[in-house]
């Protein structure tokens, strides 16, 4: 049906900035929220035109997501809060968004001819 996690393969690049980029995420989310957090996994996407991923909800505490390439027409990552409106953010190269695990949560079917590629973090809350 076109919604599909496609793993990218590892390459030197993306893999030298994963600490780096969780570190900034960490420092981010427990700076706004005094809450304190631990990287749990770390995963990447890539999506040919016509793949996106499905609604879904996580079962850690915080997630994470950053975009490494965002061509034209890679669409928009969308939060379904209980009760609210849709919550839609524009998918930006070297953006990245963190939620709370209770978010449902999709990425749009890709219309990009280029490959969009994310990385993705999970969180969990240290004591």
């Amino acid at each position: 049906d076109g919604y599909v996690h496609t793993d990218c393969p590892e390459d030197s690049t993306t893999v030298s900035k994963l600490d780096a980029l969780a570190a900034e995420i960490k420092n981010t989310y427990e700076s706004s929220t005094g809450k304190t957090i631990t990287r749990t996994s770390t995963w990447r996407h890539c999506h040919e035109k016509g793949i996106g991923v499905n609604k879904h909800y996580d079962t850690v505490p915080v997630c994470g997501c950053f975009f490494l390439s965002a061509p034209t027409g890679s669409g928009k990552m969308k939060f379904y809060p209980e009760g609210e409106a849709t919550i839609e953010y524009d998918i930006e190269e070297g953006k990245y968004l963190v939620w709370d695990d209770s978010s449902n949560h999709s990425v749009d079917k890709s219309q990009a001819d280029e490959i969009r590629a994310m990385i993705t973090f999970n969180f969990d809350l240290s004591s």
